[in-house]
């Protein structure tokens, strides 16, 4: 399985690149990156199957990295930090390692990869993207997973993002809306307007609005219900009827 090391931290490089070669002396290790434009060269030209990514680059976060979908393979997060945890997940990340890494967990993590890799034939992921089954949301001291069939609507507001539940929670999180409508299945969410993703099980009704929009009333919504405007509104019906695979673009 060819690899790719993220990390600019030379120390912290070396002792991955040693366990990994002790442990799994079979795979081929890529240089190892230490900036995120080093890592989308390698990306680019190496095509690895594994990446190992630190999050604190010199050039900025390599979350960016994931939030700009520039991955074609499983990814497992290293850093000394607990707190990135949420947003990494969230991409869908294999595993999130916090050094110093040690062989069990290193052992552990590649199980996970294994795993997926079963699961997630290449031919297969590039056929037909998987798309996320829940999202990490805050509650607490905590992280829970809430199944996106649990989700009733999200609404984007500047930088912030409210998922709101079919029983009336609501969870922040600081994914911008479109990234995480690009992670969700079209078949089950429809981007209504600029701040509204809705589900479309969560779609009780329509109602005629001025100049042709239209009112989509939301299973547990208590505001103003939002519009569509007069030009999506046949695409909306198409995918309350049809599902994505039959509305045109």
């Amino acid at each position: 399985m060819q690899t790719l090391i993220v990390e600019d931290d030379a120390s912290a490089s070396n002792y991955l690149r040693s366990l990994l070669a002790d442990s799994f002396p079979q795979w081929p290790l890529l240089p190892t990156a230490g900036s995120i434009h080093q890592a989308r060269a390698l990306l680019s030209d190496q095509h690895p199957e594994l990446v190992f990514l630190d999050v604190d680059l010199p050039d900025g976060s390599s979350l960016d990295l994931l939030r700009s979908d520039a991955f074609r393979c499983p990814v497992i997060i290293t850093t000394g930090h607990p707190q990135y945890s949420l947003d990494a997940y969230n991409w869908c990340t294999v595993d999130y390692l916090l050094k110093p890494i040690s062989p069990a967990t290193l052992f552990s993590a590649v199980g996970k990869v294994k795993q997926w890799t079963a699961q997630s034939p290449v031919s297969q992921r590039q056929a037909a993207p998987a798309y996320r089954q829940s999202l990490l949301v805050p509650q607490g001291h905590q992280q829970l997973p809430l199944p996106v069939t649990q989700i009733a609507f999200i609404i984007g507001q500047r930088k912030h993002t409210y998922v709101h539940t079919r029983e009336g929670s609501v969870f922040h999180l600081t994914t911008p809306l479109g990234q995480l409508e690009a992670s969700l299945s079209p078949q089950q969410f429809f981007r209504i307007n600029r701040q509204y993703v809705v589900n479309r099980s969560a779609v009780l009704g329509l109602e005629p609005y001025f100049n042709g929009q239209q009112a989509v009333q939301l299973l547990g919504n208590k505001e103003a219900a939002p519009l569509v405007s007069k030009n999506r509104v046949q695409k909306l019906l198409a995918w309350l009827e049809y599902g994505a695979a039959s509305y045109p673009d």
